[in-house]
C-alpha cells in the first residue's frame, strides 16, 4: 500500500484503541493526507491521564512524541440584538 494509506490505517487503529479509554467520548482524524491530526474529546478529570496515554501510545507506535494542544468548548459566536 501507499505511505498515505498505511499512515491513515495506523492512525485509525490507534484511535479505535483510544476510544476504549476511560473518559474518552470520541476521536476523529482531520486534516489532509498522511493521517493529518486527531481531535480527541475527553472528560476534564481524565485529561492529563488520557493525554499521557495518547502521547506514549503514539510514540511507541510511530517512534516520535506528538504535539498536543488542549482546547475547551465554548458557547461559540452569537449575534447581539
Amino acid at each position: 500500500g501507499s505511505i498515505a494509506s498505511e499512515s491513515v490505517s495506523s492512525m485509525s487503529a490507534f484511535l479505535s484503541a483510544l476510544l476504549k479509554s476511560a473518559g474518552c467520548f470520541g476521536a476523529r482524524m482531520t486534516g489532509g493526507g498522511f493521517g493529518g491530526s486527531a481531535l480527541v474529546l475527553v472528560s476534564t478529570p481524565t485529561l492529563e491521564v488520557n493525554r499521557d496515554v495518547i502521547v506514549e501510545a503514539f510514540a511507541a507506535r510511530f517512534g516520535r512524541r506528538p504535539a498536543t494542544r488542549v482546547v475547551r468548548a465554548s458557547t461559540g459566536a452569537m449575534l447581539e440584538p
